[in-house]
């Protein structure tokens, strides 16, 4: 069975550097799913860091969602 895990990371146009990725908890059933989650959280963590802090480095979020295996018993 195959599920998705989203990955998110934090990144600075200004310094040209990303955070450590953090991993989303929880698995997805779809890439869609996965997809549609990655830009709900991107956009909360936004509004959490706030205009200013976002505008004064010029933050943006990417994300990906990779593939995991999952063993059935």
């Amino acid at each position: 069975m195959t599920k998705f895990v989203l990955v998110l990371y934090l990144c600075s146009y200004v310094s040209g550097t990303c955070v450590p990725p953090y991993q989303a908890p929880g698995s997805y059933d779809n890439i869609y799913n996965c997809f549609l989650d990655g830009y709900k959280h991107s956009i909360d963590k936004l509004v959490e860091l706030g205009k200013d802090t976002v505008n004064e480095s010029q933050l943006f979020i990417r994300f990906t969602c990779r593939e995991i295996n999952v063993k059935t018993i």
